[in-house]
């Protein structure tokens, strides 16, 4: 076995099992070494074992979250060659775009199944009309907070993930926050009228109305102990439970 055979193994990751127990739907990544990139599949198979399936072709597609009744499945992916958000029916047929202007996981569907939380990086600043792109390119930078650089990114000032809503039916996508700062991801609470969103920066996990765009501090049980916490963790998987947020990742730093 040699290096190559070592890397062309699939790796197995973000099992999600659906609401009524029977399904799980999984991701896998293979490397494609004639495109020379990674190829992410999603596949379902049942909880007792079995044949799995496979649900995606086309594209990379990552994120699968389950619809609150298990009967659809929501997924983000490259196919059109930017990372938008799909939902698809697990019982058969197409994927259907929700959103037109990118989209990133984590994913949060609403109670009733009726809107989607999810990410997406927005531009702070608009190039003006008059401002040539070479102008535009080397302006300066202007640093306004401790934190300015990502790994893998680089300075992060002038773009930051932002919260958004798409509502399943109508596909009318809404912008949830607006702050200089970056918003990883979102859940949804028990009544489908409030956010808890996971911020960056300042760091301080907050709960947000969707219709008014308020937030407030957000109180979180880890264990036995609510507290409110200033450097979060992102914490996949995480959920609302009345005024509380439970969830699975490591104690934050307080």
């Amino acid at each position: 076995m040699d290096v190559k055979d070592f890397l062309e193994v699939s790796k197995l990751s973000d099992c999600r099992i659906s609401p009524d127990g029977r399904v799980v739907a999984y991701e896998t990544t293979k490397p494609d070494f004639g495109r020379d990139e990674n190829q992410t599949i999603l596949w379902l198979i049942s909880a007792d074992g079995g044949q799995p399936r496979r649900l995606t072709a086309a594209g990379n597609a990552t994120s699968p979250t389950w619809s609150p009744e298990g009967r659809r499945l929501a997924f983000t992916s490259d196919r059109t060659g930017v990372s938008e958000l799909f939902v698809i029916d697990v019982d058969g047929g197409e994927a259907v775009q929700l959103s037109h202007g990118g989209a990133s996981g984590p994913l949060s569907w609403s109670p009733d199944g009726g809107r989607i939380a999810y990410s997406h990086i927005v531009t702070v600043e608009q190039q003006p009309g008059d401002v040539s792109d070479d102008v535009w390119k080397r302006r300066p930078y202007v640093l306004r907070q401790r934190t300015y650089k990502i790994d893998g990114t680089g300075i992060s000032t002038r773009s930051h993930p932002q919260i958004f809503t798409v509502d399943v039916a109508t596909h009318e996508t809404r912008q949830v926050t607006f702050d200089e700062t970056d918003s990883l991801e979102a859940a949804f609470s028990p009544t489908g009228q409030q956010l808890a969103i996971a911020r960056s920066r300042p760091g301080v996990l907050k709960r947000i109305s969707p219709t008014s765009g308020w937030p407030t501090p957000m109180e979180a049980t880890f264990g036995r102990s609510p507290t409110t916490f200033t450097t979060p963790n992102r914490c996949p998987g995480r959920r609302m439970a009345g005024t509380s947020l439970s969830t699975a990742a490591r104690t934050p730093t307080i």
